[in-house]
């Protein structure tokens, strides 16, 4: 994901925000979550299994009554995959895991399909994702991080439900929407991340 795509990604989101923020009819509410799944990356040097993943997020939601609700999510991810590795010097398979620490910030459209003493509803939404660090538990032969954008798009889509309280629960997929080989270093490379969880949260 080039720099100016990020930037302009960012720039529209902040520019609906404003906007839908001033629309009547509305309620503006803030928000916390945190969720857990598991992750793994597909790409085109070798195959990969799921790792557990973790995230924490503030929120900004804006609720309109009986149509669909927006919100922007800013906050913290946790990604990463397991692989099987042979040692070359002993001969025994270890278990290599990739951690990615992303900073993550984006739009959610929200769309109602039960409204009583609950909301159940549907979740789209976009991520602008930037790579702070990476890790991995055992030697690569290459620096692969190195290999990869620090930004990346990412697609989202859920269901929900919500008490009255504030309280919700989610459960969420979301993947790499372009692809997070960086083509200046390595033309070749092809990875994508995906990810399956479950969200709890409240509202204020």
């Amino acid at each position: 994901m080039k720099p100016t795509a990020a930037l302009r990604f960012i720039f529209i989101s902040l520019f609906f925000l404003l906007v839908i923020s001033n629309v009547s009819y509305s309620q503006n509410r803030f928000g916390i979550l945190a969720g857990a799944g598991i992750s793994k990356e597909g790409n085109s040097l070798f195959s990969t299994s799921f790792k557990p993943a973790f995230e924490l997020d503030g929120s900004y939601n804006i609720d309109f009554k009986n149509y669909m609700d927006f919100r922007i999510i800013l906050g913290y991810k946790l990604r990463g995959y397991q692989d099987d590795i042979t040692n070359l010097s002993t001969g025994a398979t270890d278990i290599r895991k990739a951690y990615y620490h992303l900073i993550t910030f984006g739009p959610d459209l929200i769309f109602p399909v039960y409204q009583k003493n609950n909301k159940i509803y549907l979740i789209a939404g976009l991520r602008g994702n930037y790579m702070v660090s990476y890790s991995f538990t055992t030697d690569y032969e290459i620096d692969y991080g190195a290999l990869l954008d620090k930004l990346q798009l990412e697609a989202n889509a859920g269901i929900g439900w919500s008490l009255n309280s504030g309280i919700f629960i989610e459960g969420v997929i979301s993947g790499n929407c372009l692809n997070k080989g960086n083509k200046s270093k390595e033309p070749d490379l092809r990875a994508y991340d995906f990810y399956f969880g479950l969200a709890t949260g409240y509202t204020f």
